[in-house]
């Protein structure tokens, strides 16, 4: 990763309480794709359901770190972000 150039970690938030476990279903981006702030970048699914998860911070989706299909922890760091500084 670039000295100097902030990074955002895209971590599958705890949509309730009772959920400690949640996957994803489909990247909505790619490696390489911009993304801009408030844009759904994922699905994500929780015992709950599935939603969208919008990005936090606008600029380049650098990592995918997290495939499609595995239910994981949730926090866990699913992508990254390369924050655009304009």
């Amino acid at each position: 990763m670039e000295k100097d150039v902030p990074y955002h970690n895209i971590v599958l938030p705890q949509l309730h309480r009772k959920s400690d476990y949640a996957r994803v279903v489909a990247w909505l981006k790619e490696e390489g794709d911009r993304v801009r702030r408030g844009e759904s970048i994922l699905m994500m699914e929780t015992g709950k359901g599935i939603v969208e998860l919008q990005a936090e911070v606008g600029g380049l989706l650098t990592n995918v770190i997290q495939r499609a299909g595995e239910w994981v922890p949730v926090r866990t760091r699913v992508g990254v972000i390369r924050v655009d500084l304009d």
